[in-house]
């Protein structure tokens, strides 16, 4: 005698597709695991170095004073400096607003290669208007990866 059990040798098709649907997903996150994420650090990196840019420029046109942002290339840190050239405050921290990729820190691993401003060297400075002074760009590197933002005099926008 058969019971119904024993007729049964094989997996449905349903079956079949959940295990490699399973086995997709823990090799994608297996692969997620493994990369260094040197990408995904390099764009967050562009995006806080965009948004410290559109920062100082925003304080510069609120306060009808020149502000800028330094790019210290040597330490792979920026700093946003008022028209006299002290630093800005962050009303947050109620510290100097300083953005630092460091050793041991979200962002390690992210190299500030270079920045030119013309005259103004690496400080990317804006007129009490929100104008640039002078265009330049900034490059920024993690492992192979590397981008380079320009600041457009025309705009002010860094991209």
């Amino acid at each position: 005698m058969h019971t119904r059990a024993s007729q049964q040798r094989g997996f449905t098709l349903m079956e079949l597709l959940v295990v490699v649907l399973v086995l997709g997903i823990m090799a994608g996150v297996a692969g997620m695991a493994a990369s260094d994420g040197a990408a995904q650090r390099l764009d967050l990196a562009t995006i806080q170095v965009q948004d410290t840019v559109e920062r100082a420029r925003a304080l510069a046109v609120s306060n009808r004073l020149a502000h800028g942002v330094v790019f210290d290339v040597n330490n792979d840190r920026l700093t946003i400096i008022d028209g006299n050239g002290n630093q800005v405050i962050d009303p947050l921290t109620q510290s100097p607003f300083l953005v630092e990729f460091r050793p041991g820190g979200q962002m390690q691993g992210i190299d500030i290669s270079a920045a030119a401003f013309g005259d103004t060297e690496s400080t990317a400075l804006f007129d009490a208007q929100g104008v640039p002074l002078e265009a330049g760009a900034v490059i920024l590197a993690a492992g192979t990866s590397s981008v380079t933002l320009t600041l457009d005099a025309a705009t002010g926008r860094i991209e």
